[in-house]
């Protein structure tokens, strides 16, 4: 019916794409994609709760933070964790950090901050 040659490596480029290399490629869009979705998300949830510019995180009844908005904390269910207080500052107030503030995020500066570690991510994962 069909002709081979019976020789070693017929057909090897073809086996080579569909078993190796074309499983590779795919993996690496496919997790480039995954990274670009992990971003958007991020993005979306700082667009929510006003992008870092201060509307929740004082206590002002602004959003909430990203976290809440990512871990679906409620209102009431935030205005407990705010009333116990963060870990630094229940710290501050048993005299370990004396006096050191946190600063408000910049508008865009957590959804930059997981832009650049999934990009360096997928160039690693490239790389090795």
């Amino acid at each position: 019916f069909g002709y081979t040659t019976c020789e070693r490596g017929d057909n090897s480029d073809i086996y080579r794409w569909a078993f190796f290399h074309g499983e590779l490629w795919l993996t690496f869009f496919l997790t480039f994609v995954a990274m670009v979705l992990v971003y958007r998300a991020v993005l979306r949830a700082e667009r929510i709760t006003g992008g870092g510019s201060g509307s929740g995180g004082d206590g002002g009844g602004g959003g909430g933070s990203i976290e809440d908005t990512i871990t679906g904390l409620s209102a009431a269910e935030r205005e407990e964790s705010r009333a116990r207080g963060s870990f630094s500052q229940r710290q501050q107030q048993q005299g370990g950090q004396g006096g050191t503030q946190r600063q408000a995020p910049s508008p865009g500066e957590h959804s930059r901050k997981v832009m650049v570690q999934a990009s360096l991510f997928v160039a690693a994962f490239f790389v090795t």
